[in-house]
């Protein structure tokens, strides 16, 4: 599977993407609570995810969307 990705252009990023996707389907159904977690760490860094709230961050996440962001939602 990974020879053909090495001749077809951008095949090779699009596949690297879906494994690392299908990685954290996985890690996400094997341990639901820790998923949480790591996404924080991804997002927010190793020392700076224990103090977000994951409710208000998953929330800001559905009100901030497109380039800019509305001052009103600070």
């Amino acid at each position: 599977m990974i020879a053909p990705a090495r001749f077809v252009p951008y095949l090779g990023p699009a596949y690297s993407r879906a494994c690392e996707y299908t990685c954290d389907r996985v890690g996400a159904y094997c341990a639901p609570d820790g998923a949480i977690d790591g996404l924080l760490v991804l997002a927010a860094g190793s020392w700076l995810h224990r103090h977000v709230n994951a409710q208000e961050f998953a929330k800001q996440a559905d009100s901030d969307r497109g380039f800019w962001i509305d001052e009103q939602n600070w």
